[in-house]
């Protein structure tokens, strides 16, 4: 009798075991996913922004000498970089 108690107990206790992990691998794989998307996000911003400078042929027509350093923390910089050239250049 005892034992059949402690058997449904231990059935009991393994079904909401695995209904928490049912829920823990539910939430993790959304997790993963929202993670991909603002990967995705992050790295689109990284296209954006380095094309923002790809200025080099109009720096080149305007300043002899230059450089463009740039080396962001983590993927994309908070800064926002642009050039232009206003008015004609006297020699």
């Amino acid at each position: 009798m005892a034992a059949g108690i402690l058997e449904r107990r231990a059935a009991q206790l393994e079904a909401v075991v695995q209904a928490r992990t049912a829920e823990v691998v539910r939430q993790r794989d959304e997790i993963a996913m929202q993670q991909a998307e603002m990967l995705d996000s992050i790295r689109y911003a990284e296209r954006i922004q380095r094309s923002m400078l790809m200025y080099r042929e109009r720096m080149a027509a305007v300043l002899e000498e230059h450089f463009i350093l740039f080396l962001p923390k983590d993927i994309v910089s908070g800064d926002f970089y642009w050039f232009d050239q206003v008015g004609k250049m006297k020699t």
